[in-house]
């Protein structure tokens, strides 16, 4: 038998082909192999959120990746991204009195994301106020112990903070931001040539008078007049409560209570055994229905402020030029040459002669059990503090010749002098925390606002401008 080889290896070689063909195809028709699905970095958290003034330190929990690729961070504070990289941690700049909404999210090489929410609230700002002989007002940050910024003040008066806003001014009174010194409000011009003595307000109006004894209401919405009238021979403080204004005059009537809507008046009561001189040249105090004023005929007096009837009077050492306070139930009062403290039926619990060669030219506050009292002499100064309950001294300090009614906040006691500083004191030791140097003597009292205006600490505990 003959085989034909050429026809059996032709014959194998299509059996082969075929083999193949079918093999690649049952391989091209088979599921495709999936590569393994890459996996989202995994949960972290926010650890820990400190503050250090105005930098703010954020550290986070790592965020493991499960295909241990590297995780890279990104940080959004109020949708603006301030971070990113591989650290858990990061340091930030901030701004005062802000609510910060914040993003933080965590990536892998091959897009996998986690994310995580949380919100925080930067410091409340602390700031100090005061205004210098050249007119300038000062702004000087509490937190970062730095100037904030300076503008130019009123000619006359000092200022006054309401709400987010210092108001100020001598043609045109401008509400300067707190934080940035800018005008952000305008009222309009009342006379070119006026100078204002006295501006004090509240959430609605403001209440400015001039060198020519006129006294004007603005709407703090609209910067307009809203009434005006004239005084003859003005002198003392205004003071305010929730429906009076309060002035002082020496022509007439010693005490005018004003409506503050209409400029009407509602009371007015007058001494008709004062003398020519009489003066009433401090702040008036309100606690809760008795208006107290002092004058410089030795007297303190307690009105009802609804009626303007006295209710009673005492006749104290000497003149009184000081602004009044309280400590618990009874009044502080400062003549020239002496404290008092006396309770409200008008007797006097007890008092202390001022040193030799000293007087009162400006207000004490009180704080707590403490009262601090600015004495003024011939070529130097002191600044006390005394014991409320007894009129005992507890420290002494060596100032200028003139130092101005002092501010308390958070344990510090700030008052400014003539010999061109500003002090901090301890309250407890009487020591220095800082003494800032200032262009020109301080003018008038200092003012401490924490926040926009949240917290406004003034001099007179009935938050009356001194």
């Amino acid at each position: 038998m003959h085989f034909n080889f050429k026809l059996i290896h032709l014959k194998n070689f299509y059996l082969n082909c075929i083999l193949l063909i079918s093999i690649v195809i049952q391989i091209s028709c088979s599921p495709e192999e999936k590569l393994p699905e890459n996996k989202a970095p995994g949960v972290f958290q926010i650890d820990d959120i400190q503050f250090d003034g105005l930098d703010v330190f954020i550290d986070w929990s790592d965020s493991t990746d499960p295909d241990e690729d590297i995780v890279y961070y990104s940080l959004y504070l109020n949708d603006i991204k301030t971070y990113e990289g591989e650290i858990s941690e990061s340091t930030l700049r901030v701004e005062y009195n802000k609510l910060y909404i914040c993003k933080l999210i965590a990536t892998d090489r091959n897009g996998g994301v986690q994310e995580t929410t949380f919100n925080f609230n930067s410091p409340n700002s602390k700031i100090l106020f005061y205004q210098t002989g050249n007119h300038i007002i000062h702004a000087y940050d509490l937190i970062e112990n730095k100037k904030l910024w300076e503008a130019e003040g009123g000619l006359l008066s000092s200022f006054c903070i309401v709400d987010d806003k210092i108001y100020t001014g001598s043609d045109k009174i401008q509400g300067l931001d707190l934080l940035t010194g800018e005008s952000k409000w305008t009222s309009m011009s009342l006379n070119y040539y006026d100078r204002y003595r006295d501006i004090i307000a509240d959430q609605k109006f403001i209440y400015a008078f001039t060198i020519d004894d006129d006294l004007y209401c603005i709407d703090v919405l609209t910067g307009d007049k809203v009434w005006w009238r004239s005084f003859i021979d003005y002198e003392g403080p205004m003071g305010i409560d929730e429906s009076k204004v309060y002035i002082a005059n020496r022509n007439n009537y010693d005490l005018f209570a004003i409506d503050k809507e209409t400029g009407e008046s509602l009371w007015t009561y007058e001494s008709f055994d004062r003398p020519y001189s009489y003066e009433i040249e401090s702040n008036p105090l309100i606690v809760d229905d008795v208006l107290y004023v002092c004058d410089n005929y030795y007297y303190l007096k307690a009105f009802d402020k609804h009626t303007g009837s006295l209710k009673w009077q005492i006749r104290l050492d000497t003149s009184i030029y000081a602004s009044p306070t309280t400590y618990n139930d009874r009044i502080i009062v400062a003549t020239n040459q002496s404290i008092y403290c006396i309770n409200k039926r008008g007797i006097i619990e007890w008092s202390k002669q001022v040193p030799s060669g000293y007087n009162f030219q400006t207000s004490p506050i009180v704080d707590g059990d403490k009262i601090f009292t600015p004495l003024t002499g011939n070529g130097s100064g002191k600044f006390n503090c005394l014991d409320a309950r007894s009129g005992n001294q507890i420290w002494s300090f060596a100032c200028g010749q003139n130092p101005s009614s002092p501010v308390v906040f958070e344990d510090q006691v700030f008052f400014g002098d003539w010999d061109n500083k500003m002090y901090s004191l301890n309250t407890i030791t009487g020591t220095v925390n800082f003494e800032l140097n200032t262009e020109s003597y301080v003018s008038g009292s200092a003012t401490v606002v924490e926040g926009l205006g949240g917290k406004i600490y003034y001099p007179s505990v009935s938050a009356l401008k001194n």
